[in-house]
């Protein structure tokens, strides 16, 4: 499903003199835009490092969203962001009539296209970074075309039995007037560009989400499938991964580095402009955004856990 030819230096050697508006004009707004919930304090802190990615090539229109329902997680960058709320009643409500959990990410797409009608929308993920060129994925949406990571490759031939079963129950069925063909390729979400010349593309995802749903095609990838299909038009779909990299296959790995980077950043007493700094000078190379760990690993460890599950345990004693 990855490419194996992903190079995150790409982007550094080339675009580094972005073309310039014509006539004086400003550059379209974005609104980069994350979605980040619940109770996992991990998610908070991946969020965290990925918008202060992006800081540093914000342009005079550029704003950061996040539509939380823990918006104390984001205290400390000031005016950087702007906070959404949401709440635990509004999520519920997003799944919409079929229940489906990832509803919700096109309906947040929804609410800030509503609050933004004229500026992009450039939705990410909390395990993303931005190392390339913020203006390079602008003037791919200033074209009118949208974005998402990368292409995983043609639904009809990609190897997981999730994918396989879903291809099975959608070849050559129309959902919401879209009958879908060989061709029809399955994209990886954890980046979503929209055009703001486009952004009824939105609306046509999120009708094709529902369709699925009320079709009961197998739920994992309906919301992902449903972008693959409404963003290709009216103009074909642009990949963002030469730009933006995406480490959901090597979590565990970035975790760890990006909590020693704040904690560092916290004992120093640094401000937040030190902490954007040491954000773009990251060594983004030197940490694959995939590890693929043997499934007899993943086992051995499972069934070692399990039988020295019950730790010897000792706690100080009260003197009160």
């Amino acid at each position: 499903m990855l490419r194996n030819d992903i190079a995150l230096t790409w982007a550094r050697n080339d675009l580094e003199r972005m073309e310039q508006p014509k006539n004086g004009t400003e550059r379209t707004g974005m609104c980069i835009t994350y979605l980040v919930f619940g109770s996992s304090v991990a998610n908070y802190t991946q969020a965290r490092f990925s918008l202060l990615s992006f800081s540093a090539q914000l342009g005079p229109n550029d704003r950061i969203l996040v539509l939380t329902d823990h918006p104390q997680h984001f205290t400390g960058l000031g005016s950087l962001v702007e906070l959404l709320p949401v709440s635990a009643a509004e999520l519920e409500d997003w799944k919409g009539p079929h229940h489906f959990f990832w509803r919700i990410k096109i309906k947040a797409f929804e609410r800030v296209s509503s609050a933004y009608p004229n500026h992009h929308l450039l939705y990410l993920d909390a395990d993303t970074f931005l190392f390339g060129h913020l203006n390079a994925l602008r003037q791919t949406l200033d074209q009118g075309n949208h974005l998402m990571h990368l292409n995983e490759g043609l639904l009809c031939e990609l190897p997981t039995k999730t994918e396989r079963t879903m291809w099975a129950q959608v070849n050559g069925r129309q959902f919401a007037g879209q009958t879908i063909r060989p061709q029809d390729a399955m994209w990886n979400a954890g980046l979503v560009g929209i055009s703001s010349h486009n952004s009824n593309a939105i609306t046509r995802a999120l009708t094709l989400c529902d369709a699925l749903c009320e079709a009961e095609i197998i739920p994992r990838l309906i919301e992902q499938f449903a972008l693959s299909l409404a963003l290709n038009s009216p103009k074909p779909l642009q990949t963002a991964d030469h730009h933006v990299g995406h480490y959901w296959g090597n979590k565990a790995q970035w975790l760890r580095a990006i909590e020693s980077l704040f904690e560092e950043h916290s004992l120093q007493g640094q401000s937040l402009e030190e902490l954007t700094q040491r954000v773009s000078s990251f060594p983004y190379e030197s940490l694959p955004v995939y590890l693929k760990t043997s499934n007899s690993k993943v086992a051995l460890v499972r069934w070692l856990k399990s039988k020295f599950s019950s730790p010897t345990t000792a706690y100080i004693r009260s003197s009160r």
